[in-house]
């Protein structure tokens, strides 16, 4: 994600660190370390709303995704706070659409890793999308991209050893 011209990355340490890099990758520098000790949010993940707001989505075992949010490009933060997303402690994937809308996929219960969801942020709101992976099964690690033709593909695991699923989506 860039900020400025130069490029954020977060890190996945203990508490979460933001850092920035030159888009040529020569100057490293620290953007901030978030104080994450009330929800302890670990695997955030960065978007970029497009607006100059950046949102870090993480899980935590608080029984909700925790949100962090800059309104800045990343320059400073906002403390964590607890989403209206439930969740039980299991890791989401959230990335910026092309048209700066922000899809998540993430498990939408307090417990257990089913059903797998995919929500939508749009309009300073959160709207539900297809339920991916429902039923039996332990719907685990997602991780999405959107293609050049704008179709998002999810993969995940669905608990069975050595198999991934791949879901394709045309969002509207």
């Amino acid at each position: 994600m860039r900020r400025h011209r130069d490029v954020l990355f977060v890190t996945h340490d203990h508490p979460i660190r933001i850092d920035a890099v030159t888009p040529t990758y020569r100057k490293w520098s620290s953007v901030a370390t978030l104080d994450t000790v009330r929800f302890d949010p670990i695997e955030p993940s960065l978007c970029n709303c497009g607006d100059g707001r950046v949102l870090l989505l993480c899980r935590s075992n608080c029984g909700n995704l925790v949100e962090i949010w800059s309104h800045d490009q990343g320059e400073t933060w906002d403390p964590p706070r607890r989403s209206r997303l439930p969740n039980p402690g299991s890791k989401l994937e959230a990335i910026s659409l092309k048209d700066e809308r922000i899809l998540l996929v993430y498990n939408h219960s307090t417990e257990g890793r089913r059903p797998l969801n995919v929500s939508v942020f749009q309009h300073e709101t959160w709207v539900q999308g297809p339920v991916i992976a429902q039923g039996e099964g332990n719907y685990s690690f997602p991780a999405a991209a959107q293609a050049a033709d704008g179709l998002v593909h999810v993969v995940f695991t669905d608990g069975a050893p050595n198999k991934v699923k791949h879901v394709v989506m045309q969002l509207t």
